[in-house]
């Protein structure tokens, strides 16, 4: 086997790992913080459009590295504690804000809405563990 065959072959394992519903959670977490940003912010649709980028960006960077996730803290049947969650939460907030930062000229912190971002997440799923083989919604606002 070739080194360029590896590569390959870990690049394939990676993407049959990758959550299947990707798309359709980065469209939720841009509607709902779309709606959300709107009706906080007095109707300002640029706002609500700039938030639902962010949550939608961060959505798909949280299905990408999930699978990091499920080998580091899942149990045997992929499923995490909602702490490790957390933690997620917190790594896929940061990556997106250096992505932000570094590829377009606006400066962006959002890591001041991991709180939110993780409170609002209890509140829906409870303490429960969750699944890893599912992509997470962010709501923004």
């Amino acid at each position: 086997m070739t080194m360029i065959d590896a590569i390959r072959d870990s690049f394939d394992d990676y993407v049959r790992e990758l959550p299947k519903n990707i798309s359709k959670a980065a469209f939720e977490s841009g509607v709902y913080s779309f709606a959300a940003s709107v009706l906080f912010s007095g109707g300002d649709i640029h706002i609500g459009l700039a938030t639902a980028a962010l949550a939608a960006i961060v959505s798909v960077i949280s299905g990408l590295t999930m699978p990091f996730f499920r080998e580091s803290f899942a149990d045997h049947l992929g499923f995490i504690k909602w702490y490790h969650q957390a933690v997620g939460f917190v790594i896929n907030l940061a990556i997106a804000q250096v992505a932000i930062n570094f590829l377009t000229p606006y400066r962006v912190d959002l890591l001041a809405g991991s709180f939110f971002t993780i409170g609002l997440n209890l509140m829906v799923h409870g303490l429960r563990d969750r699944s890893t083989f599912v992509s997470s919604t962010y709501i923004m606002v």
